[in-house]
C-alpha cells in the first residue's frame, strides 16, 4: 500500500511540475520552440533528482542544494535558456507545485 502512496504521489507531482513547467518557459520566454515533451523531460528528471535526495536524506541542505543546480542546469540546457530565466521557472514551479500540493491534500487528504 505504501508504494501505490508513494507512486501516485510521484505522478501527481510529475504532472503538475510537467504542467507548471511549460506555462513558466511560455511566459517568460517568448521565443520558445520547445514543446510539452520537453516540459515532461524535464519534469521528469526533477522529480528523479529530487526523490533521490530526499531517500538520500543524510545531509539534506547539502543535497537540497546540489539537487538544485543540477535541476537548473538541466532545465537551461533542455529549454535553452540562461541561468536568470532558469531560476525563475524553478522558483515559479516551485510555488505553483507548494499550492497545488495543498490544495489536493485538503481535497483529497494525504495520499
Amino acid at each position: 500500500m505504501i508504494f501505490y502512496g508513494a507512486l501516485a504521489r510521484f505522478m501527481i507531482s510529475f504532472a503538475v511540475s510537467a504542467i507548471i513547467i511549460y506555462l513558466a518557459v511560455n511566459l517568460f520566454d517568448d521565443e520558445q520552440k520547445k514543446g510539452f515533451g520537453t516540459a515532461m523531460e524535464v519534469a521528469f528528471y526533477g522529480s528523479i533528482i529530487f526523490a533521490f535526495a530526499s531517500y538520500i536524506a543524510g545531509m539534506w541542505w547539502i543535497i537540497v542544494i546540489m539537487s538544485t543546480i543540477v535541476w537548473l542546469i538541466g532545465l537551461g540546457k533542455l529549454f535553452s535558456i540562461g541561468w536568470l530565466k532558469s531560476t525563475v521557472v524553478a522558483v515559479v514551479t516551485l510555488i505553483m507545485a507548494t499550492m497545488v500540493s495543498m490544495v489536493l491534500f485538503v481535497i483529497t487528504g494525504p495520499i
